[in-house]
């Protein structure tokens, strides 16, 4: 019925639905992203000048607009990009937090040339920091997180005045190694594994 022995079957859904978490972040600065990115999203296809918010199954962006002028503009990213300003709102710190721990993310960075911080958390944690300075149009503005495990990842930009948080910057081509499903909560978990025991029971007394 299910194609595995039965103790097999309940022992790789185990596995997948209790997991573990990567150890040991990295973070990254490349030309051109993840070797092999999962996912990446470029924002096309969204409404110019709207929030792009929950646009994303997985992942909600925190104080970013959708603007094509800018992102066909800058020659190392495409157009639309997210932007962290409309009209005299500028959005900073701005983020993005996805449904379930995620393991390797890095995006297209550009900032209007003062510096940011970028910091990765785990349920409120901080996992870890990368402080970024100048424009970065030199073909080297991919930055991100690998090897480790968080939910969310925060941008805290420079302004011209030199202050914290008042800072513009462009976010295009954001890259995900694997876009991770919801993973239940542990009492559930339990639950799912009786449930599929309890099925695989009723199938083999079934073919009996």
């Amino acid at each position: 019925m299910f194609g595995l022995e039965s103790s097999t079957l309940i022992s790789v859904l185990a596995a997948v639905l209790v997991g573990s978490a990567p150890a040991g972040a990295t973070t990254v600065a490349y030309s051109s992203g993840l070797a092999n990115p999962g996912v990446t999203l470029d924002f096309s296809g969204l409404t110019e000048g709207s929030l792009v918010a929950g646009a994303y199954a997985g992942v909600t962006f925190n104080g970013l607009y959708v603007n094509s002028t800018l992102g066909s503009t800058l020659k190392t990213t495409t157009a639309p990009a997210a932007v962290n300003f409309s009209g005299n709102i500028t959005n900073s710190p701005f983020s993005f937090t996805f449904t379930s721990p995620q393991s390797d993310v890095v995006f297209f960075l550009f900032t209007d040339g003062y510096g940011a911080t970028i910091t990765s958390s785990l349920a409120g944690a901080t996992v870890e920091t990368v402080t970024v300075a100048g424009y970065h149009t030199d073909g080297t503005d991919y930055f991100g997180f690998t090897g480790s495990s968080f939910d969310t990842i925060t941008f805290n930009v420079t302004g011209s005045t030199g202050a914290p948080n008042t800072g513009n910057a462009v976010l295009d081509n954001v890259q995900i190694g694997q876009l991770a499903a919801a993973v239940p909560e542990p009492g559930s978990t339990g639950i799912m594994l009786a449930g599929l025991a309890g099925l695989i029971a009723v199938g083999g007394r079934r073919r009996i």
